[in-house]
């Protein structure tokens, strides 16, 4: 059962679009169940990284939300060429991701990861990204994710403050 919902204290409208579900028990790990990694804080993702997103989200544009988890590979973006091509500016709380052949998040997908494998972590997965916008599913154009590394600072000191160790999360 969920203990307590931290929202972050300036989300908006694609920024800071994040919140931390603390709960009572620790989860079942399986096989197939098991836990993600954050990024070190301020780690900008190379460009065109391949990062997948995971969600139950619309599997076309005005179609039904998905009944079994979809999981779609995509590639990290540099923030002035997002920029240039969604042509807003973004917050810097925001990263892009951009799919290929079509591939991309879509309604229902918000609060999904984004994950990838980090260099010089090894062949660790990490958790770049949520879900959070887009201009149009299916199109072509990139998404914007909130940039979980940028938050860091803010994830550990809440950690923290509600007596949650930090390491639990690094690799």
């Amino acid at each position: 059962s969920i203990a307590k919902v931290i929202i972050h204290p300036e989300m908006a409208a694609r920024r800071n679009d994040i919140a931390l579900v603390i709960v009572n028990e620790p989860f079942n790990l399986a096989d197939h169940i098991s836990t993600v990694c954050l990024p070190p804080a301020n780690y900008a993702s190379p460009n065109g990284t391949i990062c997948y997103a995971t969600g139950w989200g619309r599997r076309s544009l005005f179609g039904d939300l998905s009944q079994r988890m979809k999981l779609v590979s995509l590639s990290s973006l540099e923030r002035e060429l997002c920029e240039r091509e969604i042509q807003t500016k973004l917050e810097s709380s925001v990263m892009c991701a951009v799919g290929q052949n079509g591939n991309d998040t879509c309604a229902g997908d918000s609060g999904g990861p984004l994950v990838s494998r980090i260099e010089a972590e090894g062949e660790v997965y990490h958790q770049i990204g949520i879900t959070s916008f887009g201009a149009a599913c299916f199109a072509g154009i990139p998404g914007g994710y909130t940039n979980v590394a940028r938050l860091r600072e803010w994830i550990d000191s809440q950690m923290r403050e509600n007596g949650l160790e930090t390491a639990t999360y690094i690799h």
